[in-house]
């Protein structure tokens, strides 16, 4: 039983070899037709069953001009199936298409035909055929357009007019049998690469052809660039916070930037030095003096001196420049005792979270509260 194993694997290799091969022959692919030249066979003429002769023109080796393609049934006495005779561009039978079309086959029974330049770039429609015949044009399965250099693939007006421009272009050809194919604009050339995959499309729509516009729209490239200028934005008021906060941390000596915590559990760390706080009004206890707190969390608060009757209520945040005192009674009379500090400058934050002077604060550059500021602030 041993010795009979390499011969058994030998012959189950070899039978996988012959039916193998006949079934992965099944898609459409150049045949070497009789006459000496390469012609382009749908999937289901592509298989070991048919023996193709040719006739007619031919260039760098495939079927070019007027010609005559016969399909022979290789296991029936070469019984003819079907007969081609007519106009071949590139090895692809185009039956009575006109003999100015270019086509390049690909993979799956689809076709690139090229229909010449419009405005913004170059037209190519993507066909399909019939088992047993020509390509078919119309209707396509879709319209291309690759769209020429300097043209902005990210502009969405410049590319819909483009699309409906080979919509025009496509609608001249196929009048009679439109369909609905896809729009697509590539900002690459369309070509297929090794395994015969087409690139992706930057834009598709879909096209309301009887007043030839626009129905339906996607454009990857104006997203990305949308979403690059969000970034940048973005960006630009972190960098615009990070410069007020420092233009306001320099301009009024702050020393370290602490919270109303801070303040209440060592005001000695800090006392006759410039602070910086982040506050929102707990309650006014005179015309001039306020209790605020810290605008995240609440907790603990502090009596804030200098400050006049229209400070900001508490649904708004508070950015607070303050000369640390002393601990002090409440200026109300109420017998409390708070940390006092003074008032030098004020500013009102205009975004939630106060985000306008605080964006900048996450990660490795985050506030450390309570602690001296790094030089060079």
């Amino acid at each position: 039983m041993v010795g009979r194993t390499p011969l058994l694997l030998l012959v189950a290799v070899g039978l996988c070899f012959l039916s193998c091969e006949a079934l992965g022959a099944t898609g459409s692919s150049w045949v070497d037709a009789e006459g000496g030249c390469k012609v382009w066979a749908p999937s289901g003429l592509s298989r070991d069953d048919f023996i193709a002769r040719y006739a007619g023109g031919c260039r760098e080796g495939r079927a070019q001009g007027q010609g005559k393609l016969e399909w022979l049934y290789r296991y029936a006495s070469l019984k003819t199936k079907s007969v081609w005779e007519g106009h071949f561009d590139n090895g692809v039978f185009l039956g009575d298409l006109p003999a100015t079309t270019h086509v390049d086959p690909l993979p799956g029974d689809e076709y690139l035909v090229r229909s010449g330049a419009i405005e913004g770039g170059t037209l190519t429609v993507i066909a399909s055929s019939a088992q047993d015949g020509p390509l078919r044009l119309c209707p396509a399965h879709s319209v291309a357009v690759a769209l020429a250099a300097g043209t902005p693939a990210a502009d969405d007006g410049v590319v819909r007019r483009v699309l409906e421009a080979a919509a025009a272009r496509y609608r001249a050809q196929c009048a009679a049998s439109l369909g609905s194919p896809l729009m697509e604009a590539f900002d690459v050339p369309l070509e297929p690469n090794a395994q015969g995959r087409l690139p992706s499309a930057v834009a598709r729509a879909r096209i309301d052809w009887p007043a030839l516009t626009i129905s339906a729209y996607s454009n990857s490239a104006a997203d990305e660039a949308r979403a690059a200028q969000r970034a940048q934005a973005a960006a630009e008021r972190v960098q615009a916070a990070r410069r007020q906060f420092d233009a306001f941390t320099q301009r009024n000596g702050i020393s370290a930037w602490v919270t109303s915590e801070q303040l209440d559990a060592n005001p000695f760390r800090y006392e006759g030095k410039m602070v910086g706080l982040v506050v929102v009004l707990g309650r006014m206890l005179t015309r001039n003096t306020a209790l605020v707190q810290s605008f995240e969390g609440g907790g603990a608060a502090v009596q804030l001196q200098g400050v006049t009757p229209d400070f900001p209520d508490r649904t708004h945040t508070v950015v607070l420049a303050a000369k640390v005192g002393q601990r002090a009674p409440a200026a109300d009379g109420s017998g409390a005792v708070y940390t006092s500090i003074a008032a030098q400058e004020t500013s009102t934050c205009a975004l939630p979270g106060c985000s306008d002077w605080l964006a900048w604060s996450h990660g490795a550059q985050q506030i450390v509260w309570g602690e001296p500021m790094a030089p060079g602030h």
